[in-house]
């Protein structure tokens, strides 16, 4: 069979027309299996890639409630202790 780096120049193909038939069909096969198996990687990365953009959006959604319950907690602190605060300096 072929290996990973022959060039066509390095090939010794078989002369029996039957025998040439049967390598580059088995040639074919290896040519249709790695088309396979790189079309599968690409949908798991695909797939992967998505579920990153997926966690990256929940992360940055995250991130502004947080913000969000930071300036809610700042302005019930002004309203519970502003008064007071500013009663005790004066």
């Amino acid at each position: 069979m072929l290996a990973g780096s022959v060039s066509p120049a390095d090939l010794e193909l078989p002369a029996d027309p039957a025998e040439l038939r049967a390598f580059a069909a088995a040639v074919l096969a290896r040519a249709m299996a790695s088309e396979q198996a790189l079309a599968a990687e690409q949908t798991a990365h695909r797939e992967t890639r998505e579920k990153l953009e997926t966690a990256q959006n929940s992360i940055k959604l995250t991130a502004l409630q947080i913000e969000k319950f930071k300036v809610q907690l700042a302005r019930l602190r002004r309203m519970k202790f502003g008064q007071s605060s500013e009663r005790l300096a004066a």
